[in-house]
């Protein structure tokens, strides 16, 4: 028998290549679609379109949390609900007298920040600070009672809310100069009391496995910052913590780039609360609750005096949370160092590509069913490879679920392979039925 020559192994080769050409067609389709897949999601188009999509995507990111080596409770934060009953007391807007004499009695109980979860704007068609005549007596006792609060020492973060068409604040009834805000000086924050209100806007991240840190606003540098990392910073400078947020890598490059990073999130029922109506009251036990938490004053409510659809409810990787409770997840996320940088879309696009090439290059040189069983056995190691970086390095990687497609594309050449290879088993040698 002659040896086969190099020229002929090659051509043989090319032949194997051309009868396979159906299979690498499918196969650069697939991971095609899926590249593609990872760039609108990455745009955040193709999850709005596609709930479903969405849905799982929100579900990776609990099972890749739930996987944290560690237990996550609250830590920092205390809240003061205001429920349907009181609310309905309260009316809308909530009576901001009420609200002044939580925030001092918050103080009074010497609470390291105060945080004011309400949208405190004006009425539509209205400037700054020019809101309806019948509230001017409660706004002034709001506004007063921030001032008494940073006389104190207690910083009070005072809501700004942006509307994302207009990439600009909503004008507030209270202008930045009717509140004891510190001044900036060369970058120094210069406060004229004990402590100084801060601005944070409550808008909450586009991407609901996200923190907001901060925004590029035009017109006004004080709402650029969350309200998360407004009370954060405000909790730091209180208690002289360090390092500070601001100064970690991860989130120093994110606020410069005006990105947000991801992070975990606890249930509603794992926050502990301080009774709203104690705290009113000046019960001595309720206002101890408040000292050297940050207390967050929000409410949870339904429309329509309780029988109408929950207000101010956000979808979450954790299922349907409240306003407050976003941000106190929010807050607890950033005191706890409980969040992970994003891989930048190239690295992770390349990481699909190679990964979903090895895994059809392999597929194609398993012959064997065996070999072709032990290739899709690999199913997890995207959500491995995933998991590792997300724990030790602290970076999330957002392209691993899409590549399913090319374990599920996988899955049906399998079955059709299975299927041929019973066939023919059935024919025979001479091709008849046996």
């Amino acid at each position: 028998m002659n040896q086969e020559t190099k020229q002929d192994q090659v051509a043989r080769g090319r032949l194997t290549f051309l009868r396979d050409a159906a299979f690498w067609v499918r196969a650069l389709t697939v991971l095609a679609i899926v590249l593609g897949l990872n760039l609108v999601i990455e745009f955040g188009v193709l999850t709005h379109a596609f709930p479903l999509l969405h849905k799982w995507q929100l579900g990776s990111h609990r099972f890749l949390c739930g996987m944290l080596p560690r237990s996550v409770n609250p830590k920092w934060t205390r809240l003061v609900v205001i429920d349907d009953e009181l609310h309905e007391e309260l009316r809308e807007p909530t009576d901001r007298k009420y609200l002044a004499m939580l925030v001092r009695r918050a103080a009074q109980g010497d609470a390291a920040v105060i945080v004011l979860d309400f949208q405190l704007t004006v009425p539509i068609g209205h400037v700054e600070g020019d809101d309806a005549p019948e509230r001017k007596e409660m706004n002034d006792d709001l506004r007063n009672a921030i001032f008494d609060a940073a006389k104190l020492g207690v910083p009070v973060i005072v809501p700004c809310w942006i509307d994302k068409r207009l990439n600009r604040v909503t004008p507030s009834i209270y202008p930045d100069s009717a509140l004891p805000l510190a001044e900036e000086t060369n970058g120094t924050r210069v406060c004229a009391y004990l402590a100084c209100a801060r601005r944070g806007n409550v808008n909450p991240a586009d991407d609901e496995r996200k923190i907001p840190l901060k925004t590029q606003l035009q017109g006004n540098a004080q709402c650029e910052d969350s309200l998360a990392l407004a009370a954060a910073s405000a909790y730091e400078e209180a208690t002289d913590r360090q390092p500070r947020i601001r100064e970690m890598r991860a989130i120093a490059d994110d606020i410069k780039s005006y990105q947000y990073p991801f992070a975990s999130f606890m249930p509603e029922k794992q926050f502990q609360t301080i009774p709203i109506r104690d705290l009113a009251a000046g019960n001595q036990e309720a206002i101890r609750e408040c000292r050297t938490r940050i207390v967050i004053i929000g409410g949870k409510w339904k429309e329509d005096l309780g029988q109408g659809q929950a207000h101010d409810v956000h979808n979450t990787p954790i299922g349907p949370l409240t306003g407050i409770y976003l941000q106190a997840n929010y807050i607890e996320a950033l005191l706890d160092d409980r969040y992970m940088k994003e891989v930048p879309p190239l690295p992770a696009l390349l990481f699909d590509l190679i990964l979903g090439s090895l895994l059809y290059v392999s597929y194609h040189k398993a012959k064997t069913t065996r070999g072709r069983y032990i290739v899709l056995s690999v199913f997890l190691l995207p959500l491995i490879v995933g998991y590792i970086i997300f724990v030790t390095l602290g970076y999330y990687l957002d392209f691993v679920l899409p590549l399913v497609a090319c374990f599920v594309h996988l899955g049906i050449e399998f079955v059709r392979d299975d299927i041929e290879i019973r066939r023919e088993s059935q024919r025979g040698p001479a091709g008849t039925i046996g």
